[in-house]
């Protein structure tokens, strides 16, 4: 997963600390969430996999929801 990196703030409260997994469809990072000073997961869904397949990109939205 290409141009994910340790630091890299996903919103102005999260920040990802390390990548925890990998897989066919992306990876899920552990960040600190700054505004409620705990620890989350953030996953990222494969560009490849949602260039051009919309019903993906959709998937993707309701098992983050």
């Amino acid at each position: 997963m290409g141009g994910i990196e340790v630091g890299t703030a996903v919103t102005h409260n999260v920040r990802l600390v390390r990548q925890i997994g990998e897989g066919g469809m992306g990876s899920i990072w552990l960040a600190d969430h700054q505004g409620l000073d705990t620890e989350v997961a953030v996953k990222f869904i494969a560009k490849d996999l949602v260039k051009g397949d919309p019903e993906m990109a959709q998937r993707f939205k309701r098992e983050a929801g």
